[in-house]
């Protein structure tokens, strides 16, 4: 098979970058959550308001029973994404423990500069064909 990483590196040129912090979430000790879940949704909420957090919620294995909650945090860097992990009340409180990942978006740019352009054409497939621009 031929060396195609100079293709692989072409296309990923095109697209724009962006890294998100995954923190999961993994309960250690249930019996205390209910009463930090207030001090949890404040702390989400200032986070939100300070455009830290993209996304937050519980996750349900194959049965609908809850497995874990994730927090996606929008940060520069992986320090202030795990500095904001351990400030979770759930977490501080030893409730709960996390760990941390780095997960980098790529999407390609034409497809985002159309969406730019025009927010609310349809949404269409991407295609091979966004690459070419």
């Amino acid at each position: 098979m031929p060396d195609q990483s100079a293709e692989v590196e072409a296309i990923k040129s095109k697209m724009l970058q962006k890294s998100y912090y995954l923190m999961f979430r993994n309960v250690v000790d249930g019996s205390r959550v209910p009463d930090l879940m207030l001090d949890h949704y404040r702390w989400l909420i200032g986070l939100e308001k300070q455009g830290k957090v993209f996304a937050s919620g519980p996750m349900f294995d194959k049965n609908g029973d809850k497995s874990a909650g994730v927090t996606v945090f929008s940060t520069e860097t992986w320090e202030e994404a795990e500095s904001l992990a351990a400030e979770d009340p759930f977490c501080a409180s030893g409730a709960m423990e996390f760990s941390l990942d780095q997960y980098c978006h790529r999407f390609f740019r034409q497809y985002f500069l159309n969406r730019l352009k025009n927010p609310y054409r349809a949404r269409r497939s991407l295609s091979v064909s966004a690459l070419d621009g």
